[in-house]
């Protein structure tokens, strides 16, 4: 893979990085290869240094696994809709059948669609100041405090949340359950029920190849999974 644009054309330690991790926004699980890469250009983003043997070593990673970095846009639907729930003291996963405009209509939009910014301003200084000169007013320029923003996130009303026709307890079957002995933070845990339901549904050779919809009632795991990457691991 070239990452570069022309045969002048050097790119430093943060551009090649940032064409990597644009490439692997194609299957965003890649992107947890690189750890040292990060720390090396921030330590040495001035001066030209041999790479560590750390951050070599990932992007040794990268030229290998760039192969697998490819994805099917059009793939089909499955038809089995999974849950899972956890708890301080375990958690369990339920799968239901669904047709496939209902599975569709779930999938189609993203977790992180569910808010939008709520203010018109694209900057955040134009928000604090509002409707002021800084030619002619001295509070654009004296320190102030920041006003509370209410409503700097609004609900996005064509997101569309679960039909609660779905959400009937009679049509879900447990298909696993797990007590834990060790405590961990709830999002971990939310995330070991999700890994769980996702390996169990792969079980069947009908789970390859095709998208798949969970449903998760923990917000920041869920938009960690949608993102590809988090803060607690």
């Amino acid at each position: 893979m070239a990452l570069t644009s022309s045969p002048g054309f050097r790119p430093t330690g943060r551009e090649a990085i940032g064409h990597a991790v644009h490439v692997l926004l194609l299957r965003r699980e890649l992107l947890s290869m690189f750890r040292s890469l990060y720390d090396f250009v921030h330590a040495q983003y001035t001066t030209r240094q041999r790479l560590w043997p750390a951050a070599a070593r990932e992007a040794k990673w990268f030229s290998y696994l760039i192969h697998l970095c490819r994805a099917d846009l059009r793939r089909p639907w499955n038809f089995t809709l999974s849950i899972s729930e956890a708890s301080l003291s375990g958690f369990a996963m339920a799968t239901r059948s669904c047709t496939l405009s209902e599975v569709k209509s779930l999938g189609s939009f993203s977790e992180k669609s569910r808010f939008v910014k709520g203010s018109h301003f694209s900057r955040a200084r134009d928000v604090l100041l509002e409707g002021l000169n800084p030619f002619a007013d001295l509070e654009s320029v004296k320190p102030i405090s920041l006003p509370v923003q209410d409503h700097f996130f609004i609900r996005n009303h064509q997101f569309d949340d679960v039909p609660q026709d779905l959400l009937r307890k009679e049509d879900w079957n447990v298909q696993c359950a797990a007590y834990l002995q060790h405590a961990e933070s709830i999002s971990i845990l939310e995330g070991r029920g999700i890994i769980a339901s996702k390996k169990r549904k792969l079980r069947n050779a009908r789970g390859f190849g095709v998208r798949h919809v969970h449903l998760s009632d923990n917000m920041g795991m869920t938009l960690a999974l949608t993102k590809g990457r988090g803060r607690s691991f």
